[in-house]
């Protein structure tokens, strides 16, 4: 590597002024992910979606409630605002230590967001818009200091001292937000309750799939849950994930059934583009189960990020419903829930009718319980 002076260390240059910025953006960026992981998982209201939840595809919450979305509990988007801080300051008190340091923690950083990129479409089969923002602009910052900057370096007493006040006061800062979250949540459930009942009703459809019934009729059930849903949705598959520990929690007391959505051009005409191209097949598969629904409702989800044409015909040949999978009326069945979505103002999946009133959205566990436990106290 060239002798260089740096980027920080030569005044107010254009590199010196793009670093600012791109530091700044990762703040941002940093600040507005760790405020929706608070909202997804410490939820004060019902989910009303976010300027990340684009689609099923482009969205944050995939992200958010996998494996990836925190380190013991830490969310990673503190970790990369404690990077971008830490840029940001060096930018502002520049010194050659530092800038060492803060170039070798651009590469580790890229690095990780490289892998992150990776994870997310591979295995969540979902892609974080503002996440994705944040990685194009740790990766220009990487790049920038290997173009630019001086050598790597390790840092010294002063450079690790910066480091490690910065990280204990944003981890300490977490920790007391999160208690303050936790406590505001508690306050917040009558205001949940009146959100919810001041939600417009809607007519309940109806539809012969049930994953779960506590009654012989549907509507007798003082908990009811109506999904539309898209196989290949990752955000349905969040909801679909969580149905055994609401089955538990309030058996005896809990209807749901489910409805078919398939943003899949093959057999709704509302997708003015292909988004899931297997979901139709899977609705077809799903329904020709029969008796066996919830069973193989539970499979496609379980097989979602590999799922296959051939993995839904062999499928389809083990259940002995090869015919049925192309039948007229497994597509009509499909068609017609299609409609009564169309007709809800479904446009997007997972939706839900609870109780008579839709949500547009999936919601977290601990949302759900604290809507199902108001209710029962009420209609128990």
């Amino acid at each position: 590597m060239n002798n260089r002076r740096g980027i920080t260390m030569d005044g107010f240059s254009t590199p010196h002024l793009l670093l600012i910025l791109l530091s700044s953006i990762g703040v941002g960026i940093s600040l507005y992910l760790t405020n929706h992981y608070y909202e997804v998982n410490f939820p004060t209201g019902l989910n009303e979606g976010s300027l990340c939840d684009i689609n099923s595809y482009f969205n944050c919450d995939a992200s958010t409630n996998s494996v990836i979305s925190n380190i013991a509990g830490i969310p990673l988007s503190v970790f990369g605002l404690l990077f971008s801080l830490n840029i940001l300051i060096s930018c502002i008190f520049p010194s050659e230590n530092y800038e060492r340091f803060n170039h070798l923690l651009s590469k580790v950083n890229a690095v990780g967001c490289i892998g992150l990129l990776i994870f997310t479409v591979t295995v969540l089969g979902s892609l974080c818009p503002f996440c994705s923002i944040y990685w194009v602009a740790s990766i220009l910052i990487a790049l920038l200091y290997h173009k630019k900057g001086l050598e790597i370096g390790g840092p010294d007493i002063q450079t690790l001292g910066i480091t490690t006040g910065l990280s204990l006061v944003l981890i300490g800062g977490y920790a007391w937000s999160i208690n303050k979250k936790e406590k505001k949540q508690l306050r917040m459930t009558s205001a949940l309750i009146n959100q919810f009942r001041g939600l417009p009703a809607v007519k309940e459809p109806s539809s012969p799939h049930k994953i779960y019934m506590s009654t012989e009729k549907f509507e007798d059930a003082p908990l009811r849950i109506s999904m539309f849903s898209d196989f290949q949705c990752p955000a349905c598959k969040g909801v679909s994930d969580i149905l055994p520990d609401l089955k538990e929690r309030y058996k005896g007391k809990l209807n749901i059934q489910y409805l078919f959505y398939p943003l899949d051009q093959n057999c709704n005409p509302s997708m003015k583009r292909q988004l899931h191209p297997l979901a139709c097949k899977a609705a077809y598969l799903s329904h020709c189960s029969g008796e066996k629904f919830d069973k193989v409702h539970d499979e496609i989800f379980l097989e979602q990020r590999a799922l296959t044409t051939k993995w839904i015909e062999d499928k389809a040949k083990e259940l002995g419903v090869t015919e049925c999978l192309d039948s007229e009326g497994a597509k009509n069945i499909v068609t017609n829930h299609i409609k009564t979505g169309d007709e809800l103002k479904v446009s997007s999946t997972p939706t839900l009718i609870i109780n008579g009133k839709k949500i547009a959205g999936g919601l977290p566990l601990n949302q759900f319980i604290m809507l199902f436990d108001a209710i029962l106290k009420q209609n128990p």
